[in-house]
């Protein structure tokens, strides 16, 4: 409800397509009071997934996992919009063989940026 409010800002890069900025933090946490949240021997952790909304600074979508869980998996769970722009770090692109996530990713109106870095 709130998107619908930053639909025509400006964020400083002239597209008329959505942008989104997928990131994932993980937050620790105490083992001994967390003990359902298992992360490393001597620590809990959980780990918070979030697609950004870049015009409006929104999230649209959240998800919280295990920390154990690696940022590639999230994109099982996301429906990725046609035409829409997806930024995001090079943990979530590391294979390009068929099959792949990265390789599912890319479909007709999708555009994916690949980024910079050394792998």
């Amino acid at each position: 409800m709130a998107r619908k409010l930053y639909i025509d800002e400006p964020f400083g890069v002239d597209l008329k397509e959505t942008v989104y900025a997928l990131d994932a933090t993980t937050i620790d946490l105490c083992l001994s009071v967390f003990s359902w949240a298992p992360f490393r021997t001597s620590k809990a952790a959980v780990k918070l997934h979030t697609l950004l909304d870049l015009r409006g600074n929104i999230p649209a979508f959240i998800h919280i996992s295990d920390g154990k869980m690696h940022d590639v998996n999230i994109l099982d769970q996301l429906l990725p919009e046609a035409g829409a722009f997806y930024v995001m770090d090079r943990g979530c692109f590391f294979s390009n063989s068929p099959g792949s996530k990265r390789h599912r990713c890319a479909q007709p109106d999708e555009f994916v940026p690949i980024t910079s870095g050394h792998y």
